[in-house]
């Protein structure tokens, strides 16, 4: 069994255009904008472009296709598109990701919480202790109004855990299945989450749907995992702690790269125009991924990108931020292309080999052909960049001098 998903890494277009991709070892990688779905699915096993951005499942049409050689950076002359100025021992400043206390009591809380199934109990009163299966509606005392926020209907309450207002829930104590009750509350006089209902009077009405108890987590639970060497609640904890430890070396270790990454591109020279077949290929994957992110999300591409450019800023059309990102994107990859050239770090036919096997096998596709007429890119000049870019970054990770926060 793989290792337990810990601290979620999630690549929203709402907050960046750049593609999510990572390294052999599973850890998000910061050279994630020059790698198409491609090379997402060699890597990661991602099934397609959708996945690559963290998406979905569904496949963009290929509403143009990229077979032609300009479209990929191993057929240009790097040179004529930039200079590389500094990028060996650059001199970066990193905020290192540690494990807390409270993150690891958390998790562990977490995932404890779901190897034990609930129990349905029946034929006594609701105690401190139990869940409660609940619905609610709260209303203003002196004036009747329900207020917003206080209406729900399916929900899952620990008694004793504080969740809601004081009394609410020693309120419920003694509740039998089906009855419902009205408790006269008081909003705190400081209550930051509604300043409008701070030492208000309120009533709520709450009827009780059933009562569920968890039973106290045992070997056995943990044993049925299949995880090896972890048998016991003790070395399920030990586990977790170390795939958080992992993890947060991962996220340190991307912010380095991301960082001597930025620097390395400030010190380039570029020419005024960049290779333009290049540029639009990006353009293509950028926009694809919006298409499927915004459809996932019930959403047009105009609005979902439209969100990205007011958290940022930006001023000027939907096409023209997306042409932004896309040269930004381009300006990298040739970068990283330069430096990997002139450092011997292109990857062998082998690697490549073997990459294309993955990304078939993951995305379920017979043929290189059937694969590069679903994406409209060439599987193999997209695995390219995409190992490229990985061995660059962790080479220009190595070469810096890191100062930790």
């Amino acid at each position: 069994m793989k290792r337990l998903i810990t601290r979620a890494a999630a690549c929203l277009f709402v907050l960046s255009l750049t593609a999510c991709t990572a390294n052999g070892a599973g850890t998000t990688d910061t050279t994630a904008g020059t790698a198409d779905s491609a090379a997402t699915a060699a890597q990661t096993g991602a099934t397609d472009e959708a996945a690559a951005a963290g998406t979905g499942n569904t496949i963009p049409p290929a509403a143009q296709m990229f077979m032609d050689e300009d479209a990929y950076v191993s057929y240009l002359n790097v040179g004529d598109y930039v200079t590389p100025g500094e990028y060996k021992g650059i001199a970066v400043t990193v905020e290192k990701t540690e494990v807390t206390e409270q993150e690891l009591a958390y998790m562990a809380s977490y995932y404890e919480s779901m190897l034990v199934q609930p129990e349905e109990v029946t034929g006594r009163a609701l105690q401190e202790g139990d869940t409660a299966q609940l619905d609610y509606s709260g209303r203003i005392k002196e004036t009747g109004e329900v207020f917003e926020g206080g209406t729900a209907e399916g929900q899952a309450l620990e008694i004793g855990s504080g969740n809601f207002i004081e009394g609410f829930e020693e309120g419920m104590v003694g509740m039998t299945i089906g009855e419902t009750r009205e408790l006269e509350l008081r909003f705190p006089d400081s209550y930051p989450n509604n300043p409008d209902l701070a030492g208000v009077d309120v009533i709520f009405t709450v009827t009780l749907n059933g009562i569920l108890t968890f039973p106290e987590l045992q070997d056995s639970h943990v044993e049925a995992l299949g995880i090896e060497g972890v048998t016991t609640i003790e070395e399920f904890r030990t586990y977790l702690q170390e795939g958080l430890e992992e993890d947060a070396e991962a996220e340190t270790k991307a912010n380095v790269q991301r960082a001597v990454i930025e620097k390395a591109i400030g010190n380039a020279t570029y020419a005024d125009a960049l290779p333009e077949r290049l540029v639009e290929r990006y353009v293509f994957m950028l926009e694809s991924s919006a298409e499927v992110q915004a459809g996932n999300q019930g959403m047009t591409k105009d609005a979902l990108v439209e969100q990205t450019m007011a958290y940022e800023g930006f001023t000027g059309t939907v096409d023209a931020f997306i042409r932004e990102r896309a040269e930004a994107q381009v300006k990298e990859l040739l970068l990283l292309e330069a430096v990997a050239r002139a450092e011997d770090l292109m990857p062998t036919e082998e690697e490549l080999t073997n990459g294309m096997a993955t990304a078939l096998e993951q995305t379920g596709f017979e043929t290189v052909e059937e694969y590069e007429t679903a994406y409209g890119v060439k599987l193999n000049e997209s695995l390219r960049d995409n190992l490229m870019a990985v061995a660059t970054g962790n080479f220009l990770a190595e070469q810096a001098k890191v100062t930790y926060e």
